[in-house]
């Protein structure tokens, strides 16, 4: 199963959810259960299991927000 990203409709949270396909997310603030689902980024890596991070790696790694790295909601 996935893990979704939602923000819901009722009080404009913004969060995370494990669900099955045709289930409804539950909001964890307001329980509500009309959280719309939002475009998310993944991550990728570039290094073998086991190996040391690269320092010199860009640490955004270009996640495609519409403004750019300095926007960016995961750093």
């Amino acid at each position: 199963m996935p893990i979704f990203e939602y923000t819901c409709a009722s009080c404009d949270r913004e969060f995370e959810e494990l669900i099955m396909a045709g289930e409804a997310p539950t909001c964890p603030g307001c329980g509500a259960r009309d959280g719309t689902k939002r475009l998310s980024a993944f991550a990728v890596s570039n290094n073998p299991a086991g190996s040391p991070p690269d320092p010199a790696a860009d640490p955004c790694a270009g996640c495609g927000t519409p403004d750019g790295p300095p926007s960016c909601p995961f750093g």
